[in-house]
C-alpha cells in the first residue's frame, strides 16, 4: 500500500511540474508589434487613377530600432485580415525620392524593395544602421498609382526590426479616400478701356503756338504761313486681352476746305512719313503739313508700337523731337499705341502740329481723325 501511494506521489509531481511549466509558458509574453499612434497619410493627389502620387505616412512608433517598413493597400482595415487590392492601383512604380518630408528616418538610406513589390504592397529597407521612426516620424512613398473607383481604402503599416521583413516593431491602419476631382470654372469678361483726353502741349511742345483741345475735336483756330501749331490730346488704353491691344490712326481726307482746295501732308524736314518718324523743327515752305508725335505717360504703349518714342518723342529736345504723318485710309492706318499682353492702362500724349507755306490758299480746313483700337484675345 505504501509502494503504491508512493507511485502516484511521483504521477502527481509530474502532472503539477508539466502544469507549472505550461503556465510559465502562457505567462511569458509572446513577441508582438505594438501600435503606431497619431497615424496620418497625406496623399499629394487623391483623383481617381491620378498617376506619381506621393503618399506622406506620419506616426509616432516605439522607440525601437527598424531596418523594414511594409505598407499593403487594402479595402478592409484589420491588418492580417483578408486584403482585396484597391481597383486598379498600381505600387510597382514606387520610389523613395521625395527626401523633404522625411521624418527622423533618412530617405537617403532607404530604398523600395522592387522584387518585393506587388500590384498593392511596398516593401522599403534600409541599407544604413537601423533608425527609429520615434514621435512624429514620417517616410514618403511616390510614384504611386490610385485607384480608379472611388471609395474608402486602408494602408497597414508595419515596421520591422530586421531586413527581411520578420520581426515586427510597430503596427497600424490609416485611412485615405480616392475621389473625383471638383472641376471649378469662371468666365472673366473681356475687358477694353479706351479714352480719349483733352490735354494741353504746353509741358513738351514749346516750339510754336499751343491750341486748346477737347476730347472730340482739335481747333487750331485762325493761323497764319510759316509757323508751327500744336494740339494734344491723351489716350488711356487698357485691356485683359492675353496679348494685348493695338491702337491705329488714319484720318478720312487730307484738310480740305469747302473749295476743295488741301493742305498737303508733307514729309516734316523731308524724312519723315505714314511709317516713318523723322525731326520736323523747320517752319519754311518745303516743310509744310499735318503730322503728329507721341509721348508716352504711364506704361510705354508708344514706345511698344515704335521704338523713335523712346528718346525722340515730342518732349525730347526741339532738334530731336520726332513726327510723323497720318494716312487718308483705313487701309493704310499705322499702330501709334501697342501692348503684346494684358495691361493696366496705357497712357499716351499724341500731339499734333500744322505749318502751312505761304501760298496756302484761305478757307476753312477739316478732316476727322479716326482711332481704332482693337484687343487680341
Amino acid at each position: 500500500m505504501a509502494k503504491q501511494i508512493k507511485r502516484f506521489s511521483k504521477i502527481a509531481l509530474i502532472i503539477g511540474l508539466s502544469i507549472t511549466l505550461m503556465a510559465m509558458y502562457l505567462a511569458t509574453p509572446l513577441a508582438k508589434s505594438a501600435n503606431l499612434t497619431d497615424r496620418e497619410v497625406r496623399i499629394t493627389d487623391s483623383r481617381l487613377g491620378a498617376t506619381s502620387v506621393e503618399y506622406d505616412f506620419l506616426a509616432t512608433g516605439q522607440a525601437s530600432d527598424i531596418l523594414c517598413i511594409k505598407v499593403t493597400f487594402c479595402d478592409e482595415a484589420t491588418i492580417g485580415g483578408s486584403c482585396t487590392a484597391p481597383d486598379n492601383m498600381d505600387t510597382t512604380g514606387a520610389t523613395t525620392t521625395n527626401t523633404s518630408a522625411w521624418n527622423n528616418i533618412s530617405s537617403t538610406y532607404w530604398a523600395i524593395e522592387l522584387n518585393a513589390t506587388t500590384a498593392n504592397s511596398v516593401i522599403a529597407s534600409t541599407t544604413q544602421g537601423s533608425e527609429q521612426l520615434g514621435s512624429a516620424g514620417s517616410f514618403v512613398i511616390g510614384g504611386l498609382t490610385n485607384s480608379n473607383a472611388t471609395q474608402t481604402y486602408f494602408a497597414w503599416i508595419q515596421t520591422y526590426s530586421d531586413g527581411s521583413c520578420s520581426t515586427p516593431v510597430d503596427e497600424g491602419v490609416v485611412a485615405f479616400a480616392i475621389l473625383s476631382g471638383v472641376t471649378v470654372s469662371a468666365t472673366v469678361a473681356e475687358t477694353l478701356t479706351v479714352k480719349v483726353n483733352a490735354s494741353s502741349c504746353d509741358a513738351f511742345l514749346t516750339a510754336g503756338t499751343n491750341a486748346t483741345s477737347a476730347t472730340t475735336s482739335i481747333t487750331f483756330g485762325t493761323i497764319s504761313a510759316n509757323g508751327f501749331y500744336n494740339s494734344c490730346q491723351r489716350m488711356d488704353i487698357g485691356t485683359n486681352a492675353a496679348t494685348g491691344y493695338n491702337a491705329r490712326i488714319h484720318k478720312t481726307q487730307q484738310l480740305t476746305s469747302a473749295g476743295s482746295d488741301v493742305i498737303e501732308d508733307g514729309d516734316c524736314d523731308g524724312a519723315c512719313g505714314t511709317s516713318t518718324a523723322a525731326v520736323w523743327q523747320t517752319t519754311v515752305d518745303s516743310a509744310s503739313g499735318f503730322g503728329y508725335c507721341m509721348k508716352d505717360r504711364d506704361q510705354n504703349g508708344a514706345q511698344v508700337a515704335d521704338v523713335n518714342w523712346i528718346d525722340k518723342f515730342c518732349g525730347s529736345a526741339v532738334g530731336d523731337q520726332y513726327f510723323k504723318t497720318i494716312s487718308n485710309a483705313a487701309t493704310g492706318s499705322e499702330t501709334f499705341m501697342q501692348s503684346g499682353s494684358a495691361t493696366t492702362t496705357n497712357r499716351a500724349w499724341i500731339g499734333y502740329r500744322l505749318n502751312v507755306p505761304g501760298n496756302q490758299m484761305a478757307g476753312t480746313y477739316t478732316t476727322v481723325i479716326i482711332y481704332t483700337v482693337t484687343p487680341k484675345y
